[in-house]
């Protein structure tokens, strides 16, 4: 059975993304409407997938993959609730407002994907409590404010999407701290200033066992000055 407070978000997130205009065959509707439980009777909640086995006590929600569903709305403000989620697709839906800050609050999320979206307020700095993020997309949103220094702190970071939004301010040096990271777009936005120089010493990804930059794309921003030396090597700069 799913656990009490996994459920209360799970039909709150149905609810705010008005979940019975949702994509024909995924609608959970029918299981909604019937009172079943959504990570028991996982045939009526399509893209949830669930701790545990059928019938084990205090299941949680693991995955939630909704992308082109027709989600037209808000992310509930508790989604950090969903404790043990591991991954959260939403890509090309209508999905609106801001980032709710509790999403720093899912301790085993690795992939966060929100693009083609219109998310729109600030990237919360407290995205450094999320240690095992492995991907962050967030592309063709109307986010605004600054890139969090704070990324640079996620060790497991190896993919970092934040292009077609309206981030303004400078790009942090920082990012060079998140030594995982293998590809960064942050073309199409309002960023301005230089490179940072720190950015030079990333390392050219030649194999898929090494680390380091494989892709690196900031075209259309407002930057200045000249390219550290390396990165005239990176695919689209």
């Amino acid at each position: 059975l799913t656990h009490p407070t996994d459920k209360a978000v799970l039909l709150d997130l149905y609810n705010k993304t008005r979940g019975d205009e949702w994509m024909e065959g995924y609608r959970w509707t029918r299981g909604v409407e019937k009172g079943l439980d959504p990570c028991d009777d996982f045939e009526f909640f399509k893209g949830l997938s669930c701790s545990g086995l059928y019938g084990d006590p205090d299941r949680h929600a693991t995955k939630i993959l909704l992308s082109y569903m027709g989600l037209n709305g808000t992310l509930p403000h508790d989604i950090g609730n969903l404790t043990m989620l591991e991954e959260l697709l939403l890509t090309v839906n209508n999905v609106s407002g801001p980032l709710p800050t509790s999403l720093c609050r899912l301790k085993h999320l690795n992939t966060l994907d929100l693009p083609f979206n219109r998310m729109s307020g600030i990237i919360p700095e407290c995205i450094e409590q999320m240690t095992k993020l492995f991907k962050v997309d967030l592309r063709t949103n109307m986010l605004e404010g600054t890139i969090p220094k704070q990324f640079g702190k996620l060790q497991d970071l190896q993919q970092l999407y934040l292009s077609e939004n309206l981030l303004t301010g400078t790009i942090p040096p920082e990012l060079y701290n998140a030594r995982r990271l293998s590809i960064l777009f942050l073309s199409y936005n309002q960023l301005t200033g230089t490179i940072p120089k720190l950015f030079g010493r990333f390392r050219m990804k030649e194999t898929p066992a090494m680390t380091g930059l494989s892709w690196m794309d900031m075209r259309n921003n407002q930057l200045e000055g000249t390219y550290p030396s390396i990165i005239g090597d990176f695919g689209a700069v």
